[in-house]
């Protein structure tokens, strides 16, 4: 797959990696809220040592091997005191169920859920699970 199909899965929450890289190295997509210092959407890496910016080069941008990794963070887990499953897991394991239906969000998109007559607002990205049985 090319960089821009890739960084369409990135933007709704995947990870994105070349093949070559180690395999605890994913590119992640952030999107900034209220509290963050930056106020534009950014890349960065992801790895067993932490999260630092993506500095890309023209080989990675040209190449058409990337893959698409799933939601779950590469270092989660792997720090003291963390739980073995996030929210991100869970969902996941959720939304591959029968009779489960999920819609994906995109970041900074607005989105109502009305139950009862009564309205929820949101801002995504969010991964809303419907359970129908």
């Amino acid at each position: 797959m090319n960089f821009g199909q890739a960084l369409e899965q990135a933007k709704i929450g995947k990870g994105m990696r070349l093949p070559q890289w180690q395999p605890d190295v994913v590119v992640r997509a952030q999107y900034p809220d209220d509290h963050s210092k930056m106020t534009a959407p950014y890349l960065y890496v992801e790895s067993r040592f932490d999260r630092v910016p993506w500095k890309e080069t023209n080989i990675e941008l040209f190449s058409n091997e990337w893959e698409v990794v799933g939601e779950q963070s590469v270092i989660t887990g792997e720090r003291e005191g963390a739980i073995p499953y996030t929210t991100k897991d869970l969902s996941r394991e959720l939304s591959e169920r029968r009779g489960v239906d999920t819609i994906t969000v995109l970041p900074q998109k607005d989105f109502k859920i009305v139950v009862d007559g009564q309205e929820y607002e949101f801002t995504g990205p969010a991964t809303v699970l419907i359970n129908q049985d």
